[in-house]
């Protein structure tokens, strides 16, 4: 803090202030720094990676996605910020869009393994998804007109019926225990 004060527009150690703030879950005192560091320098990426991460830290996957958009604005390949955003995506149920950000930043690095990895994972989600997609439609289907049909439950000869039932099965049941 007391470097901060002698040089208040050096970005360093404003930033790592910051993750100090956020790795101690301070993450008002890291925003209020971080954005203000932003403001300054809206291109810095180790800005933008900050606060990408206090966002996704913070269960606010929307903001992070911007902040790893704005870093892309920057260095369009950048492999951090393609798997950043991927996992914001991710975590949005944008699971399309996040694999074709992996797919990106595994053309341009067919050997990140954190993109192969989480690129499979999605590939299996997606998978699993399909299959609970296609049973529930099938027991849509086969439950159609289930609950059109009427109750007997309560019909008087339907009633009988079943007793009669019952009845019978009872001493089917007497005379093979004999």
């Amino acid at each position: 803090k007391q470097a901060l004060k002698k040089s208040p527009n050096y970005t360093d150690i404003s930033v790592f202030l910051a993750r100090l703030n956020l790795y101690d879950d301070h993450y008002d005192s890291a925003r209020t720094i971080l954005e203000e560091v932003y403001r300054r320098k809206p291109e810095n990426l180790e800005v933008l990676g900050s606060l990408f991460d206090m966002e996704y830290w913070s269960d606010n996957p929307k903001n992070a996605l911007d902040y790893a958009n704005a870093a892309l604005a920057v260095e369009y390949h950048n492999e951090e910020f393609l798997l950043k955003k991927a996992k914001a995506l991710s975590d949005m149920e944008r699971y399309r869009d996040a694999k074709g950000t992996l797919d990106t930043l595994l053309q341009v690095n067919p050997s990140n393994t954190d993109a192969r990895v989480f690129s499979e994972r999605l590939t299996r989600k997606a998978a699993k998804d399909k299959i609970d997609s296609d049973m529930k439609a099938a027991l849509a289907e086969a439950s159609k007109g289930y609950d059109d049909r009427p109750d007997f439950s309560s019909d008087p000869q339907v009633l009988a019926l079943v007793k009669q039932r019952d009845d019978h099965n009872k001493k089917v049941k007497e005379a093979i225990t004999k």
